[in-house]
């Protein structure tokens, strides 16, 4: 086989893969998808992922199994009653910074989604805040938090004001 049918060969495989639902489902993919079908805001959404790459997502709701394929995805059940170690790790990471990001934001609180690789290091950092430069401020603080290795995690965390 020459290198141009070998080519196109890899190609329509890659191609039939992806129409067919096989092909690997992107982790924000998943968490807008999932975002959706719970009628939540995005940043609302925890999710961590299985060894069979599915979704337990905890952050909106009771928590939910999902199953993603074919750019669709779909409750699978019900998910543990109690988030796990590594939620319950990344949470508490993030509330020790609360201080700090509410100096960063003068006290008006900001809400932060952070995914963690496998090793436990953020991969990407969303924050929304009511100025820039208050996100600004917190980015870096929470960039700097690590969990330790596990499965990938999205995790949706939120320092507000206290109500006294």
């Amino acid at each position: 086989m020459g290198t141009r049918a070998l080519s196109r060969f890899a190609t329509l495989v890659a191609l039939a893969l992806a129409l067919g639902g096989c092909a690997h489902f992107d982790f924000s993919d998943a968490a807008d998808r999932i975002a959706f079908a719970r009628g939540c805001d995005p940043l609302e959404v925890t999710l961590l992922e299985d060894r069979r790459g599915r979704y337990e997502e905890s952050g909106c709701g009771a928590p939910q199994l999902f199953e993603c394929a074919g750019g669709r995805c779909s409750a699978a059940g019900a998910a543990r009653a109690e988030p796990s170690t590594r939620v319950t790790r990344a949470r508490a990471a993030l509330d020790a910074l609360r201080e700090a990001a509410l100096e960063c934001t003068d006290g008006d609180g900001v809400d932060v989604q952070v995914r963690f690789d496998r090793a436990g290091s953020p991969e990407t950092v969303v924050v929304r805040a009511a100025r820039r430069e208050h996100a600004d401020c917190v980015r870096p603080l929470v960039e700097r938090v690590t969990i330790g290795p596990g499965p990938r995690l999205l995790v949706s965390w939120t320092a507000a004001p206290s109500r006294e």
